[in-house]
């Protein structure tokens, strides 16, 4: 079984995320402080646990605890970080399961304990905050609401258009520029042009009807793609059917797959998608 985030045929983007985790004080400030935990578990393994939250009913010692938080925390960190859609997304999503563990194992451990970690992680993350790759590609141009509707979104717009609408205050957005960027680099052409629309900028733009997304900071609908193939809108992720939200956590993969880009890509537009976004075309389709 091969994570996503590493199964890429170029090095260039895990290259660059690597760089990113290993020169951010966020990423190692965190490390530093999980490098005290061999202290803490040779101090407390021997200890009864005198404090400790009836979640477990009447279990007491410290080694239960560590293996109860220890393998909650794994299955969800792998989970996450199997559907990660770049290599500093997983290791994001390990460090804050990392957190999780540590904070869960010093509240057993006693309060003054959990204070001293809470406080260690909340100065990180206020002076050293999360870094964000906001390297925007050359061949990705940055575009208005009037641009889309009048020269995307029109007919007379020959060729195949994919616009990602984004946010920086957004958590799902973090890594969006960076999985653009590196399909930008590979697909961009006289056949497939690539747009970024900031809807923290134009979020007025959201409650059109053609567009319909919710761009409120916990939304699963942020950052979306939207397929545009001669001035028609053929295809979206993440996709809504029913009044749910499916494919939230695509990855670059998810994204080639569905708009097929390869063979766009190779043979021009001509191919037809498999993602069709709007719900009166499924019904449509099967009606037929």
């Amino acid at each position: 079984m091969v994570l996503p985030f590493l199964n890429s045929s170029k090095a260039l983007p895990l290259i660059r995320d690597a760089k990113t985790i290993a020169s951010s004080p966020y990423f190692i400030l965190n490390f530093l402080v999980f490098s005290s935990y061999p202290y803490l578990r040779a101090f407390y393994v021997h200890e009864e646990i005198k404090n400790a939250p009836q979640l477990f009913g009447k279990t007491k010692d410290y080694a239960s605890w560590e293996a109860y938080a220890a393998y909650t925390c794994f299955c969800s960190a792998f989970y996450h970080a199997y559907k990660a859609r770049s290599l500093e997304t997983g290791i994001s999503s390990i460090l804050v399961h990392l957190q999780l563990f540590m904070l869960v194992v010093s509240l057993v451990c006693g309060y003054t304990v959990l204070i001293q970690y809470l406080l260690a992680f909340l100065t990180i993350f206020t002076l050293f905050p999360y870094p964000m790759y906001n390297k925007w590609e050359s061949n990705i141009k940055a575009i208005t609401p009037a641009f889309l509707l009048s020269d995307i979104a029109c007919r007379g717009n020959e060729g195949v258009d994919l616009v990602v609408l984004y946010s920086d205050y957004h958590i799902n957005c973090r890594t969006m520029a960076s999985v653009f960027s590196d399909l930008a680099e590979r697909y961009s052409g006289e056949k497939i042009r690539f747009y970024r629309l900031d809807m923290g900028e134009y979020s007025a733009l959201a409650k059109m009807k053609d567009i319909d997304i919710d761009v409120s900071p916990m939304s699963s609908q942020m950052p979306t793609i939207i397929l545009y193939v001669d001035g028609e809108e053929h295809g979206r992720l993440p996709l809504k059917k029913g009044g749910k939200i499916h494919k939230k956590d695509f990855t670059s993969f998810d994204v080639i797959n569905a708009f097929e880009l390869d063979m766009r890509f190779t043979t021009g537009r001509d191919a037809k998608p498999k993602v069709i976004s709007k719900e009166n075309k499924a019904s449509t389709a099967s009606n037929k």
